[in-house]
């Protein structure tokens, strides 16, 4: 019971950082922050909250080690480490920078996808044995990730057939070609209208003054 609510609760609390993160990345104004300042902020906090613990449960077995003990051993641990290292900072910067492009509940599936290809690597790796318990748990998550990708793809496509209604708006503002035509017809045939009028006034004018001033 308790390692089932340590792992429930932190299955919540990773989910809560998506959520922040997301919160984050798609904020607007001066509180908007990219996936390297956000990596950059969160890193040090993980930092500071597990070594401690590594230092308790973990260093009176890495001081007996042969690992430690041997210098040469000690050499390749630290470079693996290293690379472990290495890959983690790359795997969170591209987690975040993913999420600056989808939603914390695409991240959450992928995160899902991802605990299979690892159990699912591991077994055939390393012969790791799998329970019938487990083989049920990996198979109702890939039904949830299947079920995820399906709702999204026919919500897409629905979107794709659904015409925009501002673009409708904006289509039904527009005049159509017949009333476009007639528009042109009455702007000519005001125009031409307005010329005859000028016409004849410039006339009036020049038959005016032919005509000179009249005398009692």
């Amino acid at each position: 019971q308790v390692g089932f609510a340590m792992c429930a609760s932190a299955s919540v609390l990773a989910a809560l950082r998506l959520v922040l993160s997301h919160t984050l990345l798609h904020a607007e104004g001066e509180e908007r922050m990219d996936s390297l300042s956000m990596l950059t902020v969160m890193a040090p906090v993980c930092a500071a909250g597990l070594f401690p613990v590594a230092l308790l449960k973990e260093a009176s077995a890495i001081r007996e080690s042969k690992y430690a003990q041997d210098s040469s051993l000690a050499a390749q641990t630290a470079l693996a480490i290293l690379a472990g290292a290495f890959l983690a900072v790359n795997l969170n910067l591209s987690e975040f920078m993913l999420l600056g492009r989808t939603s914390a509940l695409s991240m959450n599936v992928a995160a899902v996808f991802k605990v299979l290809v690892v159990s699912a690597a591991s077994a055939v790796l390393f012969k790791n044995k799998l329970s019938e318990l487990n083989v049920v748990g990996y198979v109702i998550c890939m039904c949830g990730v299947a079920g995820y990708n399906f709702v999204k793809l026919d919500r897409s496509r629905k979107e794709e057939n659904t015409p925009n209604s501002r673009h409708e708006e904006y289509r039904s503002m527009q005049p159509s070609t017949h009333e476009m035509v007639l528009l042109k017809v009455q702007a000519s045939a005001s125009a031409q209208e307005s010329c005859e009028l000028d016409e004849e006034e410039e006339e009036g004018k020049l038959v005016a003054g032919k005509a000179g001033p009249v005398v009692d």
